[in-house]
């Protein structure tokens, strides 16, 4: 048989799944709405990167809602990441410098192999709504797909000021402004449902999940009525306090404050004056946005949402590592080059803290703790952290199923190893992220790859079913808030009943350290 018509023919075969041969090449193909594109394999994986969602939001789409990508003829690239969405460098893994708004990209990695239509589990990246990206360093998401014949998305979205900006002078009948990172999330899980079959991929089992600022991003997903019908089940790693969202006037406050530092003036040539301004300006001056109520995107605030009932109801795993702010607090003493002392101590919580530092001081004296560092470490982790991802299983458990963890890990894997002055290793924020994903670094092995499998196996299962039970995985119960059950995410295993109370939350309530609204 002719070369082409083989060719021809291995296409057909495999365009039953979604996914082309290319001819003269084997790299896969698949036509998305926009046209067709072409990725690579690798290790059993069929990869397309850099794949545009959304057109570039620049000139007058800046500081709109996404629009939709333009077409295009002939085949396109997708083997590489494109840019990420603009930001500074920060020495994190996380992020990457940029100044590149044409960065509403996201990429797909499916099984070589089709077959009947896979889970899908999009990624959303943390990094605080200021820093983040979908590339695969941090985020390659290989074992997930080998162990789970999962399709795993990742997606880029705005940040900073250009994703979270609200002012009066932007704000138009038809759409407030602000919640720009939300509604490009929006738009990727659009494109999923149109394009995602295509890549072997079931548009009717779609699963979210994020860390931190993508925990975020995913409790606002599930209580903004734009979503939908979007996604069906829903995973938060570490949701933060940044999961709430301000209100309107105190968001546009902040904006209008911004716009001024920006040089735009308020006035009717405000917003096109912001649309103007050069990326490398915006990035200059330190914005400390965050999500905004509005009519559209986020009616409610996300916490009052699911205490409520008033979310799109699908079956969550919430959690939170045991010692969140160690991360935090270890940077701290890195900048300090010494262990703290309780002089800096009470600094760190009146920077950190505010008005509210007399009060957290009073739950957490230096004297009921190891150092100064761990008293401030834990009262980050509590207050920030572990309490919110409590008050999300109460709150959703009442509606849907909820199931609850906690990674207590005694001395964890890292992607983000931290130095050590005073406090150990520890199962800080972001060390969940090494069990789920391949990084640069040694291999997992021994305990730590035992307990990468177990959380990905748990992770696969609850994208398949909507329950991370399963053969050989540990018995998982439902969250129920009379018993605050969480798994123990460590080579011990086991569960526990008193989350709340070791981590200080129903006094942290009592002083108004932690709410159900935003303060």
């Amino acid at each position: 048989m002719p070369r082409t018509h083989l060719a021809l023919l291995a296409t057909l075969l495999i365009g039953t799944a979604g996914i082309a041969v290319a001819a003269g090449t084997g790299a896969p193909e698949v036509r998305v709405t926009q046209g067709t594109v072409r990725g690579v394999v690798r290790d059993g994986l069929a990869v397309f990167r850099g794949m545009p969602y959304a057109a570039a939001p620049t000139g007058a789409l800046r500081f709109r809602a996404p629009q939709a990508p333009a077409s295009w003829t002939g085949v396109r690239d997708a083997t590489r990441d494109g840019p990420a969405c603009p930001q500074n460098q920060s020495g994190d893994p996380a992020g990457k410098a940029s100044d590149d708004e044409d960065c509403l990209l996201l990429n797909v990695f499916t099984p070589q192999q089709q077959g009947t239509r896979r889970p899908v589990l999009v990624w959303i990246h943390g990094g605080g709504f200021n820093i983040g990206f979908s590339g695969a360093r941090q985020y390659d998401p290989t074992p997930l797909v080998q162990e789970g014949g999962v399709v795993v998305v990742s997606i880029n979205y705005r940040l900073g000021t250009l994703g979270l900006l609200t002012t009066q002078s932007l704000d138009t009948n038809a759409e407030p402004s602000g919640n720009y990172a939300i509604r490009d999330q929006q738009a990727a899980l659009r494109w999923v449902q149109r394009n995602i079959a295509g890549f072997g991929g079931d548009p009717r089992n779609v699963t979210i999940a994020g860390e931190s600022a993508g925990a975020a991003s995913v409790l606002a997903l599930v209580a903004s009525p734009l979503s939908r019908g979007l996604f069906h089940k829903a995973i938060a790693q570490s949701p933060p306090n940044d999961s709430h969202a301000l209100p309107r006037a105190a968001s546009q406050e902040k904006g209008a404050v911004l716009a001024e530092a920006l040089g735009c003036k308020a006035g009717p040539a405000q917003a096109a004056c912001l649309r103007a301004l050069p990326v490398a300006a915006i990035l200059k001056t330190r914005s400390n946005l965050a999500l905004v109520h509005d009519a559209q995107v986020l009616p409610r605030d996300p916490f009052v949402a699911l205490r409520d009932g008033n979310f799109n109801r699908v079956p969550m795993i919430v959690g939170s590592n045991l010692h969140e702010g160690y991360f935090f607090v270890s940077g701290g003493e890195r900048r300090l080059g010494h262990a703290m002392t309780p002089d800096e101590y009470a600094a760190e919580a009146r920077t950190a803290f505010g008005s509210d530092a007399d009060a957290v001081m009073r739950q957490y004296p230096v004297a009921s703790h190891p150092s100064p560092a761990a008293a401030i470490g834990e009262a980050h982790g509590d207050i920030r952290f572990a309490c919110y991802a409590d008050l999300a299983r109460i709150g959703a458990s009442k509606h849907a199923p909820v199931y609850g963890y906690e990674l207590n890990e005694p001395d964890p894997a890292q992607q983000q190893q931290r130095q050590k002055i005073s406090l150990a290793n520890a199962a800080y924020h972001t060390s969940d992220l090494a069990y789920l994903f391949d990084y640069d670094t040694a291999p997992l092995a021994g305990d730590a790859a035992a307990l990468g499998r177990t959380m990905r196996g748990a992770w696969i299962a609850f994208a398949r079913s909507g329950s991370p039970n399963g053969a050989g995985l540990p018995a998982w119960p439902r969250f129920q808030p009379g018993n605050g059950a969480v798994l123990n995410l460590s080579r011990a295993g086991g569960q526990s009943t008193d989350f709340a109370a070791r981590h200080n939350c129903g006094p942290l309530q009592q002083a108004g350290l932690v709410t159900w609204e935003p303060k």
